[in-house]
C-alpha cells in the first residue's frame, strides 16, 4: 500500500520546468545597461538616441518573443511553417549587424541573443550551423568596426557557450529533445 505522499511524487509532472526555462533567457537582458549608458554619456541627437532605442526594443520584443515560441519552449505544439523559426533569428542576427557598424563594437554582445535563438532552431544541426553562422558574424563585424581582439574573443565565446547550451537543451528529453522528429524523417 502507498502513502498519499508517495503517490504524489509518483504523480509529479517531470516537465514542469521546462515551462519556465524560457524565463532564464530574460535574465540577460539587462547586460543591455551597458551599450544603452554608453550610447547615453555620448550624448548623441534626440533624433538618434530615439532611433537606437526603438531599435532596442524592437531587437527585445523579437528576442522576447522568440524565447517562447520556439522547438524547445514549446516541443509539443503544433507543427509550424516549414522556414518560420529561421525569421527571429535572422531578424536578431541582422539587427546585430546593424547595431554593431552603427554603434560600434560595444553592441556585439547583441550576437550572443542572436546565438540563443539559433540554438533553438530544430533539427540540432540546423541549430549548431546556425550558432557558427552567428560566431562568423560576431567576428565579422568585430574585426571591420575594429573591437579590441580581447572583447571580441569573449563574445565569440560566449556565443559559442550561450547558444550551444540552447543547442544541448534538446537533448534533454525533460525540456524538449527533438529525437523522434529527427528520426522519424
Amino acid at each position: 500500500m502507498t502513502t498519499p505522499r508517495a503517490e504524489r511524487s509518483n504523480t509529479t509532472d517531470h516537465k514542469q520546468p521546462s515551462r519556465l526555462w524560457p524565463l532564464l533567457w530574460l535574465v540577460w537582458l539587462p547586460f543591455l545597461a551597458w551599450p544603452i549608458a554608453r550610447l547615453l554619456q555620448d550624448q548623441p541627437s534626440v533624433s538618434r538616441t530615439g532611433a537606437v532605442l526603438a531599435g532596442v526594443v524592437g531587437f527585445v520584443a523579437i528576442y522576447t518573443w522568440a524565447a517562447f515560441h520556439n522547438d524547445i519552449s514549446r516541443p509539443s505544439a503544433q507543427a509550424h511553417v516549414a522556414g518560420q523559426g529561421w525569421v527571429p533569428f535572422v531578424a536578431l542576427a541582422g539587427g546585430a549587424v546593424a547595431a554593431v557598424f552603427s554603434k560600434g563594437p560595444e553592441w556585439l554582445l547583441l550576437f550572443i541573443y542572436a546565438s540563443a535563438i539559433g540554438g533553438a532552431l530544430r533539427p540540432r544541426r540546423v541549430a549548431a550551423l546556425a550558432v557558427v553562422a552567428t560566431m562568423v558574424l560576431a567576428v565579422g563585424s568585430g574585426l571591420l568596426t575594429g573591437a579590441l581582439l580581447p572583447a571580441l574573443g569573449q563574445t565569440v565565446f560566449l556565443v559559442a557557450a550561450v547558444g550551444g547550451l540552447v543547442v544541448g537543451l534538446g537533448w534533454n528529453p525533460s525540456i524538449g529533445s527533438d529525437d523522434r522528429r529527427e528520426s522519424g524523417r
